[in-house]
């Protein structure tokens, strides 16, 4: 069992449903994001945009998520400020995103 295939199947098994931009029903796993983690993600000038709460989230690496998306989680809802591809040997593993109120 590759490392994609186990990453996509936790994500699937245990994740947290979402929807992204409204219509586009997503699983993910979300925590609070913490100064120190912020700090290793975006500069000062990205740092003052994010307002609180603030979400750390990953998802499947085939989710279209993108930078100024929307996403509706416990009817709240949250802006991509920042996303990525996160890899593993070269091989894309899940997407990782910032996102805030």
């Amino acid at each position: 069992m590759s490392v994609l295939s186990r990453i996509e199947k936790k994500i699937n098994k245990h994740g947290e449903s979402f929807l992204l931009n409204g219509t586009t029903a997503a699983k993910g796993f979300f925590r609070m994001l913490d100064s120190g983690t912020m700090r290793n993600y975006l500069d000062d000038t990205e740092i003052m945009a994010v307002a609180k709460p603030a979400l750390f989230l990953i998802t499947l690496q085939s989710t279209p998520i993108a930078l100024d998306n929307t996403i509706v989680r416990d009817g709240r809802t949250y802006h991509v400020r920042k996303v990525w591809t996160e890899r593993f040997q070269g091989i894309a593993t899940a997407k990782t995103a910032i996102i805030s109120a």
